[in-house]
């Protein structure tokens, strides 16, 4: 095998596994991890009209927040299309983004909006 020839087949393995089905073995998330999660948007509408009043002294908390809902919003459009596979794929994502935001809405624990958002963040993660 000549250098060329190694080249274009070592190359194309990744290439060839990044395009094979993703297959989940993550289990759908239960009805109280949609409930949480329809709870935590309401809250991060709350507090992204709270950071919006702030200004820049909550910038870090609104781009949680707007992370927060990004993710979100597919968990009950997943859930109410009945898309286990997709929606098993998006929890532990939607778990690790709430337990970030968390951690940064805590930060401005001496807000209330901030706070509860933090801890429907916290429930959002320990449902999922």
């Amino acid at each position: 095998m000549n250098r060329r020839n190694f080249l274009v087949a070592t190359a194309a393995a990744p290439l060839a596994a990044s395009l094979a089905p993703v297959r989940s073995h993550a289990a759908a998330p239960t009805s109280s991890m949609v409930s949480a999660a329809r709870a935590c948007l309401i809250m991060a509408d709350i507090c992204m009209e709270h950071c919006r009043v702030q200004g820049a002294a909550a910038a870090d908390c609104a781009r949680a927040v707007a992370q927060v809902r990004a993710v979100l919003q597919g968990v009950p459009v997943l859930a109410s299309a009945d898309d286990p596979v997709y929606l098993g794929m998006l929890a532990p994502l939607a778990a690790r983004v709430c337990a970030q935001a968390a951690v940064v809405a805590r930060s401005h624990a001496d807000q209330a909006p901030c706070m509860d958002f933090a801890l429907a963040c916290e429930a959002v993660s320990a449902a999922s």
